[in-house]
C-alpha cells in the first residue's frame, strides 16, 4: 500500500506541470432525499455506471461529482434499506454544472431498483452565459461532415469565405481548442487540426461570455472534445462516395472517397479506456465550384494554322506557331481541365483515459498528414499540368491531462500540451530541398529553372520530357506564355511556383487546484506556452537569371558565398529560423520567432438555489518576440547589404527586442433560476489576446525590400504592437414554454479596440528607407445582436433546432489593410465607424429531424431524415468604380483587394450588401440489423437544389454575373475593336462563366459549392 500511494506521488509530481486551458469535462451534482419524508440521506452512494466515477452525500445529502468526460451516462444512487435507482440517458456537458437530484424510497424487497429515463435538459440554469453545444447524436444526423458547419451554424457566428466571425470579431479573435489545448496556427489562425467528425463527441462554442480560466481570445471560442472509449468493447466501419453524383441532372462527382474506422473500450482493466479513429479522404477536386464547360478552339477563326503554313492567321496568335503538341482549350461542365485539385489526407484521433483513484490520466492527440496539387487557375494552368505546385502538411497535437484528487472535494488539474503545424509547397518534378551545407537546397530551386534538370526530371517519359523542353530559350531561361487573343496560358514546362516551407510548434504547460468548499467552486491557476516559428521563402528565377549569362555562378552557390546571400536577401528572399541557404537557425536576428504567452487566474462560482455567481479575475503576460525602433522615421536600413541591421553601438535606430506586455482582465457571470423552467443571466468581461502574428512577422530581407520603395506591398509587417482588447456584455433569457421546447434570447454588446491597421511612416530626408506602410493598433469596433434559439426534444419522431442571430458591427475597418488605398492616394483614411464587410445582418439556420422506431412497418423501421436549412442577408460591399491600371486585356478592370489604388467608391464604405443567401441540405438513412451489428445505409447531399449562392460580387456592378467590363464601353472598347469576336468569346468563358480573374486576384470564389451527393454505408458494433 505504501508503494502504491509513493508512486502514485511520485507520478502526480512528474505530470503535474500543467494546468488544463479549458474545461474539458463536466461536474455532476445533486442531492439525495427520502423521497417521503424529504429529508436528506447522508452517506448514500452515487456512482456513473461503468466507470470509477462516483462519491458519496455529505450530511445535507449533496454529492459533487467532478471530472466526468462529456457525453451520455447512467447515473445510480443507493442507500442501504432503500430502493436503488438508475436514471439513464443523463447527458453531461463540458464546462457545466449537471443537476442531478435523487428521490429513494424504503426497498420492499430485496434488491430492488428503480429505473428512471431522464430527459435531456432544454435549459441549464447553472450556465451564467448562453451555451451554444452540439453532440455525438447532432454529428451523426446532420446532412454534412463539414465540422466547421456544425459550429457555424449557431447562434452569433459567421462564417464566410472559409473565414469563422463570432459577434462581430475579426477571424482572429477566434481561439479552437482541442481536447483543451489550442489547435490554432499563430499565422493566419486558422483552425488547422481538423478533427474525423465520428471522432467527436461534443462541440461548444462560447460566444464571448467566458469565466477566468478561458483565454486567447476576444470573441470567442470553440471548444471540441473528442470521445472516450465506453465500458463495452465498441467501433465502426464506415465508407462513403460521391460515385453516384453524375446520376443526378446538373451534378458531378468529384472522385471523393472517405474510409472511417473507430474502435473504442476498456483496457486490460476495466476502469481503463481507449478510442481511435482513422479516416482516409482522397478526392479529384477539394475545392468543387460551378464549372462551365467550353471550347475555346484556336484552330478556327485565326486559330494555330499549323497544318496549313500558306493560310493566313488573322488575328495572329502569339507565341504558338511550331507548337504542334497543342491541344484545342476544351473541358466538360463540372470537371477541371486536366487533373484538377486531387488531395488525399491521412487522418487519426484518439484518448486513453487512465483511472488510478485518485489519479487520472487522460491522453488526446490527433495527426493530419496529406498531400495536395495547387491549381486556383485551371485555365490557364491547362497545359501545364505537371507542374502544378504540390503542397505536403504535417500537423499533429497532443494532449496529457491528469487529475488527482487530494480530497473527495479537492483536486489538482494539468494539462502538458504539444502542438505542431508544418507545410512545404514545392514544385512535384523535384524532391523537397533539404539544406547540406553545400548550397544544395538552393540549388534545387533553382533547377525549377534549369532546363537539363526538368529533363532528367521527366526522362521516364521521354516524349513528355521533350514537350516540357522543347521550346525553353535557354539553359535557365523557361519557354514563353502561349498566348490566344491575348489571353495567357502557361506553355508545358513554366514554372508554377516559389519554394515555401513553414513550422510552428508549441509547448503549453499548466497546473491548477480546484475546490469546492460548500456552495463555493473555486479554481486557481494558470498557464505557460513558448512557441516557435520558422518560415523560409525562396523563388530560384534571380539567381537562374544570372548563371544563364555566368555558369560559373553555380560554383558560388554551392560555396554558399556572400555575394549569393546579398542576392537572395536583395530580390525580398529568405526567412526567420533560417539562413540564406536554408540552414537552420536557433538564435539571433534572423533567429526563430518565439512568442511567449502565461497566465494567471482566480475563478469563483458560487452556486445558490436563486443564484449563482462565476467571478473571476485573469492576468495574461504577451511577449510577442517582436523588433522596435527608437525612430519609425529612420530605421536602420542597409542598403548596400539588403537587410535592416540590429541595435548596437553607432546604430541608434536598429532592430531591437519589443517589450512584453501584460493585461487584467476582470470577468462576472450572474444567473437567476427562477424556477427549473425559468433562467435569466447575465455576463460581463474583459479580454486581451496577441493578433494574428502574420501581419507582424517578416524577414529582414522583406523588410528591406519595403524599405527599399521598389514595389507596393499592400501586406507590410508591425514592429511593437499591443494586445488587442475586448470588453463585452451579455444578458440573457431561457425559458421552456413545454415539456418539449424551451427557447433562449440572448443579447450582447461588445467594443473591442486595438486592432491591427495600416498606418503610413514618412521617413526623415537623411534616412535611407523610403516611405513605407506598417501594421499597428489603432482599429476599433462595436458589434451587438440578438440571438435566438429554439429547441424542442423529440415528439412524435421529429425533432426541431432553430438558430438566429441579428448582428450590428461597425468598425472603423474591417480588415487590416482596409485604409491601404487612402493611404497610398494620400486622401484621408476613415476614422468614423462603418458597417463592417462581413456583417451578415441576418443569418440563421433550421434543423428538422425525423426517426422512425421498431414500431414501424419493417420496411419503414430505423429510417431517419436531416433536413438543414441556412440563411444569411449578404454582407457588406462598397460599390466602386476606377480605370483599368495597370492589368492586362486579359483580367478585365477588376476593382479587388489584391491592389486597391486604383478604386474610387461611389458611395459610403460597405453601405450595399450582397444578396441573400438560401441552402438546403438533406440526409436519408435507413439502419438494417446485422446479427449483432448493425448496419446504415445513408445518402446526404449538401446544397439540394443547386443553388448558384452568391457569396461576393464585383465592386463595379453589385452583382456576380457582370464584372462591368464588357458592358462598359469606355473600358472595352477600345480592347474588343482591337481583338475581335474571338476576344469576346474567351473573356465570356474563361472570366465570367469561370470566373478566373477574380479567383485569382481574391482567392476566392464568387458563388458557394453546388450541389454534393455522397452514398455511404456505416456497419457498428
Amino acid at each position: 500500500m505504501m508503494l502504491r500511494t509513493w508512486m502514485l506521488q511520485l507520478l502526480t509530481f512528474l505530470l503535474f506541470p500543467a494546468l488544463a486551458w479549458s474545461q474539458n469535462t463536466g461536474k455532476l451534482a445533486g442531492r439525495v432525499i427520502d423521497a417521503s419524508t424529504g429529508e436528506p440521506l447522508p452517506g448514500a452512494n452515487v456512482f456513473l455506471e461503468g466507470t470509477t466515477l462516483g462519491t458519496s452525500t455529505d450530511v445535507s445529502g449533496e454529492y459533487t461529482i467532478f471530472e466526468v468526460p462529456p457525453g451520455t451516462y447512467t447515473v445510480v444512487a443507493s442507500f442501504v434499506g432503500y430502493a436503488t435507482v438508475r436514471q439513464e440517458n443523463v447527458q453531461v456537458i463540458a464546462g457545466i454544472t449537471t443537476r442531478l437530484d435523487f428521490e429513494l424510497r424504503p426497498a420492499t424487497i430485496e434488491g430492488e431498483e428503480i429505473v428512471v429515463v431522464a430527459a435531456r435538459p432544454l435549459i441549464n440554469p447553472t450556465a451564467t452565459n448562453a451555451v451554444r453545444r452540439l453532440d455525438r447524436e447532432a454529428f451523426e444526423k446532420l446532412p454534412t461532415r463539414s465540422v466547421a458547419t456544425y459550429y457555424a451554424i449557431q447562434p452569433g457566428v459567421t462564417l464566410l469565405n472559409g473565414e469563422v466571425y463570432i459577434r462581430g470579431g475579426r477571424p482572429d479573435e477566434t481561439e479552437y481548442l482541442l481536447e483543451g489545448i489550442s489547435a490554432r496556427s499563430l499565422i493566419g489562425t486558422d483552425n488547422v487540426i481538423p478533427v474525423i467528425p465520428e471522432a467527436l463527441e461534443e462541440i461548444q462554442v462560447f460566444a464571448g461570455g467566458y469565466s477566468a480560466e478561458l483565454g486567447g481570445a476576444n470573441a470567442g471560442i470553440v471548444q471540441q472534445v473528442l470521445r472516450t472509449g465506453g465500458p463495452r468493447l465498441s467501433g465502426m466501419v464506415q465508407y462513403e462516395s460521391d460515385f453516384v453524383a453524375d446520376a443526378f441532372n446538373n451534378t458531378y462527382a468529384y472522385g471523393y472517397n472517405d474510409l472511417t474506422l473507430t474502435l473504442g473500450g476498456p483496457l486490460v482493466w476495466k476502469q481503463h479506456r481507449f478510442f481511435i479513429a482513422v479516416n482516409r479522404r482522397s478526392t479529384d477536386n477539394y475545392n468543387p465550384l460551378f464549372w462551365y464547360g467550353a471550347n475555346l478552339d484556336y484552330s478556327k477563326n485565326g486559330g494555330l494554322c499549323v497544318n496549313d503554313p500558306d493560310q493566313e492567321c488573322i488575328p495572329p496568335i502569339d507565341d504558338i506557331r511550331g507548337d504542334t503538341a497543342v491541344a484545342p482549350l476544351r473541358w466538360e461542365d463540372g470537371k477541371l481541365p486536366g487533373i484538377g485539385r486531387p488531395l488525399e489526407v491521412w487522418r487519426i484521433n484518439g484518448t486513453l483515459l487512465f483511472d488510478f483513484n485518485p489519479l487520472r490520466v487522460r491522453l488526446g492527440g490527433a495527426l493530419l498528414t496529406g498531400n495536395r496539387r495547387l491549381n486556383n487557375l485551371p485555365i490557364r494552368n491547362f497545359y501545364n499540368q505537371k507542374r502544378l505546385p504540390r503542397r505536403d502538411d504535417l500537423r499533429w497535437l497532443a494532449s496529457l491531462q491528469a487529475t488527482y484528487f487530494l480530497s473527495s472535494n479537492t483536486y489538482l488539474e494539468g494539462t502538458l500540451g504539444f502542438f505542431q503545424y508544418n507545410f512545404e509547397i514545392y514544385d512535384p518534378l523535384f524532391d523537397p530541398p533539404r539544406a547540406d551545407g553545400k548550397g544544395g537546397a538552393v540549388l534545387n530551386v533553382v533547377n525549377y529553372y534549369n532546363r537539363e534538370a526538368v529533363r532528367e526530371a521527366l526522362s521516364s517519359d521521354p516524349e513528355v520530357a521533350d514537350l516540357y523542353t522543347r521550346f525553353w530559350q535557354g539553359q535557365y531561361q523557361q519557354p514563353p506564355l502561349y498566348r490566344f487573343h491575348t489571353f495567357r496560358f502557361h506553355r508545358p514546362g513554366r514554372v508554377l511556383t516559389t519554394y515555401q516551407r513553414r513550422e510552428q510548434s508549441y509547448w503549453n504547460i499548466a497546473l491548477g487546484l480546484v475546490s469546492q468548499q460548500g456552495n463555493h467552486e473555486l479554481r486557481i491557476g494558470g498557464h505557460y506556452q513558448r512557441w516557435t516559428l520558422r518560415e523560409y521563402v525562396l523563388s530560384g528565377s534571380g539567381l537562374a537569371s544570372i548563371l544563364q549569362n555566368d555558369p560559373s555562378y553555380i560554383q558560388k552557390i554551392q560555396a554558399e558565398a556572400d555575394e549569393v546571400a546579398f542576392r537572395i536577401r536583395q530580390d525580398g528572399w529568405g526567412g526567420y529560423g533560417y539562413d540564406e541557404f536554408m540552414n537552420k537557425l536557433n538564435r539571433g536576428l534572423d533567429g526563430p520567432k518565439r512568442p511567449v504567452t502565461a497566465s494567471l487566474y482566480i475563478n469563483d462560482k458560487i452556486e445558490f438555489n436563486d443564484i449563482i455567481v462565476n467571478a473571476g479575475l485573469r492576468w495574461d503576460y504577451f511577449d510577442m518576440d517582436l523588433w522596435t525602433v527608437e525612430d519609425r522615421r529612420n530605421p536602420a536600413y542597409d542598403p548596400n547589404q539588403a537587410t535592416v541591421l540590429g541595435a548596437g553601438p553607432g546604430i541608434p535606430n536598429g532592430l531591437k527586442a519589443a517589450p512584453a506586455k501584460s493585461v487584467l482582465q476582470p470577468r462576472l457571470g450572474l444567473s437567476f433560476p427562477v424556477t427549473d423552467r425559468t433562467v435569466f443571466h447575465l455576463q460581463y468581461g474583459k479580454f486581451a489576446q496577441m493578433p494574428d502574428m502574420g501581419f507582424a512577422y517578416t524577414r529582414r530581407s522583406r523588410m528591406a525590400l519595403i524599405f527599399s520603395g521598389r514595389f507596393f506591398f499592400a501586406h507590410p509587417f508591425a514592429f511593437e504592437l499591443e494586445p488587442i482588447k475586448t470588453t463585452q456584455y451579455e444578458i440573457g433569457f431561457s425559458h421552456q414554454f413545454t415539456d418539449f421546447s424551451a427557447f433562449d434570447i440572448t443579447a450582447f454588446y461588445r467594443k473591442t479596440e486595438g486592432q491591427i491597421e495600416i498606418i503610413r511612416i514618412n521617413t526623415d530626408p537623411t534616412s535611407s528607407a523610403n516611405p513605407y506602410n506598417l501594421f499597428t493598433n489603432g482599429d476599433f469596433s462595436i458589434a451587438r445582436g440578438i440571438e435566438i434559439s429554439l429547441r424542442t426534444r423529440r415528439i412524435g419522431g421529429v425533432m426541431a433546432m432553430f438558430n438566429y442571430t441579428l448582428t450590428d458591427a461597425k468598425g472603423t475597418n474591417s480588415e487590416p489593410g482596409g485604409q491601404v488605398s487612402a493611404l497610398e492616394n494620400g486622401t484621408a483614411p476613415p476614422s468614423l465607424l462603418q458597417p463592417l464587410s462581413f456583417e451578415q445582418r441576418h443569418r440563421g439556420a433550421i434543423v428538422l429531424d425525423y426517426r422512425t422506431g421498431a414500431d414501424q412497418p419493417v420496411v419503414l423501421q430505423h429510417l431517419s431524415v436531416n433536413l438543414l436549412f441556412s440563411f444569411n442577408s449578404g454582407h457588406r460591399f462598397t460599390r466602386s468604380t476606377g480605370g483599368v491600371g495597370q492589368r492586362g486585356a486579359d483580367e478585365g478592370a477588376l476593382l479587388t483587394g489584391s491592389d486597391p489604388r486604383n478604386r474610387v467608391p461611389l458611395e459610403p464604405l460597405n453601405a450595399s450588401t450582397t444578396p441573400w443567401y438560401f441552402r438546403t441540405d438533406l440526409r436519408i438513412e435507413k439502419g438494417f440489423a446485422l446479427g449483432r451489428a448493425t448496419a446504415t445505409a445513408y445518402m446526404y447531399i449538401e446544397n439540394l437544389l443547386n443553388r448558384r449562392n452568391p457569396i461576393n460580387v464585383y465592386l463595379r456592378t453589385g452583382n456576380p454575373f457582370d464584372d462591368g467590363f464588357l458592358s462598359n464601353p469606355e473600358l472595352s472598347e477600345e480592347i474588343v475593336q482591337g481583338q475581335g469576336p474571338d476576344y469576346v468569346y474567351y473573356y465570356q468563358q474563361i472570366n465570367l462563366r469561370n470566373r478566373q480573374h477574380y479567383i485569382a486576384d481574391e482567392g476566392v470564389d464568387l458563388f458557394d459549392r453546388p450541389r454534393q451527393v455522397r452514398l455511404g454505408l456505416r456497419v457498428e458494433f
